[in-house]
């Protein structure tokens, strides 16, 4: 391989590694536009989804949920914020059955979502703010 060769292979890995960087970098920024009342059970609720207690849990499931599931959350948490409760329970059960069409496709059990899903309605804000 030439030196300009392994030069421009060099930059482009550079590329990427910053690329890399900057996507993992932002992904938490979702969660900047809400009010800190929001932000504290996201959190709670994302961490928990990508722990290594239910990280195993995931593996058979190609669709990443925990990603669907956070993403109809922060749904619920924006609609919260705009005091609109019926959107936040729509969001919230969207969220509940990303899990449950998990649980369809035998990719996971009952029993192993029921923790998730507690864990969820008790975190999630009930739609009067």
């Amino acid at each position: 391989m030439k030196r300009q060769d392994k030069v421009r292979v060099g930059v482009l890995a550079m590329l990427a590694a910053g690329m890399l960087f900057l996507s993992s970098a932002g992904a938490a920024e979702w969660i900047s536009g809400l009010s800190d009342g929001t932000t504290g059970w996201l959190k709670e609720v994302e961490l928990k989804l990508n722990s290594d207690e239910y990280r195993a849990m995931f593996v058979n499931d190609p669709r990443t949920p925990q990603e669907s599931v956070m993403r109809f959350l922060k749904r619920a948490a924006r609609a919260y914020d705009a005091k609109n409760p019926a959107m936040v329970g729509s969001f919230i059960d969207k969220a509940v059955g990303v899990l449950k069409t998990g649980v369809s496709k035998h990719y996971y059990s009952e029993a192993d979502i029921a923790q998730i899903v507690s864990f969820i309605e008790e975190a999630a804000p009930k739609g009067e703010s």
